[in-house]
């Protein structure tokens, strides 16, 4: 849950990063401050996208782990021990 929050922060935060940038680039488009803006955009990018494999990540690990849980805990009703 906390990747998935820190993802939809970041988002946000790079989301109003890339409409200033758009707006300045239409007042002003050989502004000096581009440059920096941009290089924010990307740095805030790559952390987005490190985010997305990391709720990908824990998402598949919160999924093994609920399927380990439901198989030891249910397992006698799912294969009953057979007395020969």
């Amino acid at each position: 849950m906390a990747s998935g929050i820190a993802f939809s922060l970041n988002r946000v935060r790079d989301f109003d990063l890339t409409s200033q940038i758009a707006r300045l680039r239409e007042s002003d488009p050989k502004s000096t401050r581009l440059t920096g803006m941009r290089a924010r955009v990307r740095f805030w990018g790559r952390i987005t996208r490190r985010l997305v494999v990391a709720q990908v990540v824990f998402f598949g690990l919160g999924m093994l782990f609920l399927l380990w849980f439901v198989l030891l805990h249910y397992r006698n009703a799912l294969y009953p021990a057979t007395n020969a």
